[in-house]
């Protein structure tokens, strides 16, 4: 107890000399805000909007697509062009934009909650195996905790099907 006083005082007035650049009350570090101007997306929205440019091979000079397509445009043809060849990652992207992600929750087939493959009934039986586990690792009093909480969530689960 002695100790912790004499470290205190020992560390008190460490820092007398900077007390006049603490912030003061009500003060903030940043007074102006972020700093307004184009954000990363809405740059390249902006790039992807304009006409396709290129440097001639053969020229060196830069030129504008014949066609008038956009970045856009381009990109989404050399996505495709990638994906009929085969690349993995150009295949995901293009199926994700057609048809979406795929769920990560299942839905019952009549569309009523999400579907429970292994039902209330083994539900129950995991959850007396978690349970007689804890008892073991924990100690009685944390076990008794764990299992009136699994067993609520249990029975929520359990409610929220009927």
């Amino acid at each position: 107890m002695v100790k912790k006083q004499a470290d205190k005082q020992a560390l008190k007035g460490r820092a007398d000399h900077l007390v006049d650049f603490r912030w003061k009350k009500g003060q903030t570090g940043n007074p102006k805000g972020r700093p307004r101007g184009p954000t990363l997306t809405t740059v390249l929205k902006q790039m992807l909007e304009n006409t396709y440019t290129y440097k001639d091979p053969e020229t060196g000079e830069i030129k504008r697509d014949a066609a008038g397509r956009t970045n856009r445009e381009i990109i989404v043809g050399a996505t495709i062009a990638l994906a009929t060849k085969g690349h993995a990652q150009a295949l995901k992207e293009v199926w994700n934009r057609i048809d979406g992600r795929v769920p990560l929750a299942l839905e019952n087939p009549d569309g009523s909650g999400i579907f429970d493959p292994m039902g209330d009934v083994k539900a129950k039986k995991v959850a007396t195996a978690v349970l007689s586990f804890l008892d073991h690792r924990k100690g009685p009093k944390k076990a008794k905790k764990t299992k009136k909480k699994v067993k609520k969530k249990v029975k929520k689960v359990a409610r929220a099907k009927k």
